[in-house]
């Protein structure tokens, strides 16, 4: 099973899901950028999260229902919580700090790299999940809203 944690790159996400997600990818040359797009939620200000990942081997996109881990318990995906009136969606952006999809990998898949370098993270939207397996360091700041 999966261990998600909060994960807060920035810290003034609002308690809102994302409406989806932008997803530029061009793994290991340069890192694939990932824009949140918040400014899709009624009430949140006019601004998305660009997020740069340095390096990643592998970026996969799902729609929410046909994702592979859709069957699997869930029962510690962390929700957004809180007064708001999104309190049980999950939080959009998560670290996977026990990832049966990175255990999954066979060596040869890791190397040269190690298991122990990559960060799974799972970023979730109203429709989509994103999944980024991740080297090096990963960034984040405000841009002007997609949706504004």
């Amino acid at each position: 099973m999966n261990v998600f944690e909060r994960w807060e790159p920035v810290d003034d996400l609002p308690p809102t899901p994302c409406a989806g997600f932008i997803v530029t990818a061009s793994c290991m040359l340069r890192g694939p950028v990932i824009v949140a797009v918040y400014s899709g939620i009624v009430g949140n200000p006019p601004r998305d999260l660009e997020i740069t990942f340095s390096s990643a081997s592998a970026v996969l996109v799902h729609a929410e229902f046909v994702h592979p881990s859709i069957e699997e318990p869930n029962e510690n995906l962390q929700p957004i919580g809180g007064d708001s009136g999104f309190r049980r969606y999950t939080w959009p952006l998560l670290k996977v700090t026990t990832s049966r999809w990175l255990d999954g990998w066979g060596g040869g898949q890791l190397a040269p790299f190690g298991r122990e370098n990559y960060t799974h993270y799972q970023l979730c939207s109203l429709d989509q999940i994103v999944d980024v397996a991740s080297l090096g360091d990963v960034s984040a700041r405000w841009i002007p809203g997609a949706a504004s």
